[in-house]
């Protein structure tokens, strides 16, 4: 009986769809991060049954065993003992973003039964069935042409496009390639350069966001209002300056070499350099975080709260 996994993905739809299928029959299941919890309650927890359990899941996340650099040796051998003597009514699953399949940890780990699932990357197949399952179970409608744009402008991020189609969503159920256009997110706003016709204090400002500069940040912002600059527009152009940062943070958790990086972004050599000096303040969970309160604020905008009132927290809680 199968009851060790290892799920290895950087997209938070592909881990809550393999977790939601293995533990489809299970009822009690706990979730605990390696970030808040030590790891001998973990094990305490899972080897705990009451009287009318029958099965139980122990899913753990932000577990960095497998891909780092360190070797753990305590916390290693208590896992190894752990799983050898892992009840077969309880399902464990790590949740990881990178995995070192020559640590000595991780062979041990596999060799114990431990089936790995990478999702590292997703192929275009992957991405449309996993887009096609959330349309149906959100009972939606996409047209085939506005999911290719989609696709396109998101340059393939699963959890991007389905934030965009649930965004979409809100404004239509059928979501045509006219819905796209109008409403859709402008992903592909090209970075800062001397060259851009934009106006440089915008760039400016887009810059001290990213760099958390909160003196000049709300000293151009008050330029920019008192200009008339529009509070959505502010908001387009910031995460447009975070979506770029976060495709490369994710592309760094699952090791991709800097000519993949090129290949599959089509960003220049000096713009990756460019982004990862700019992530560096910042996790890839931060970034996620980012991306989706800025969402979160483009919706409730559109539903009457007060845009003004958000962006400012937003600012402020960077």
């Amino acid at each position: 009986m199968k009851n060790k996994y290892i799920i290895k993905s950087t997209s938070h739809i592909i881990i809550s769809n393999e977790i939601k299928k293995l533990t489809e029959s299970i009822e009690n299941v706990s979730y605990f991060s390696m970030n808040d919890t030590e790891l001998d309650d973990i094990i305490v927890d899972a080897s705990y049954f009451g009287f009318f359990d029958t099965a139980k899941a122990i899913v753990i996340t932000e577990f960095t065993y497998f891909g780092d650099k360190f070797k753990h040796e305590e916390e290693a051998n208590k896992i190894i003992e752990f799983l050898k003597k892992l009840d077969e009514r309880c399902t464990v699953i790590f949740v990881v973003s990178s995995l070192d399949s020559r640590k000595d940890f991780t062979k041990k780990v596999l060799e114990l039964g431990t089936e790995l699932l990478d999702f590292s990357n997703l192929s275009p197949e992957t991405i449309k069935n996993n887009v096609d399952q959330y349309v149906i179970d959100n009972k939606l409608i996409l047209d085939n042409n506005a999911y290719q744009e989609i696709y396109n402008k998101t340059k393939g991020y699963l959890d991007i496009i389905i934030g965009e189609i649930n965004k979409l969503s809100l404004i239509e159920k059928h979501i045509t390639l006219n819905i796209v256009n109008e409403y859709g997110s402008n992903y592909m706003i090209e970075p800062y350069n001397q060259d851009n016709n934009y106006d440089d204090i915008i760039w400016k400002f887009y810059d001290a966001v990213t760099s958390k500069n909160f003196k000049v940040i709300f000293e151009l912002l008050d330029q920019l209002l008192a200009r008339g600059e529009e509070y959505v527009t502010l908001i387009s152009g910031i995460f447009n300056q975070f979506l770029p940062i976060y495709i490369i943070k994710c592309m760094e958790a699952n090791k991709e070499s800097k000519e993949t990086m090129i290949k599959v972004t089509g960003y220049s050599d000096k713009r990756i350099f460019m982004l990862q000096k700019k992530g560096r303040i910042y996790t890839k969970d931060d970034i996620e975080n980012i991306l989706l309160k800025l969402t979160d604020i483009d919706i409730k905008s559109k539903s009457g709260y007060d845009i003004a009132y958000m962006f400012k927290e937003f600012l402020i809680e960077l």
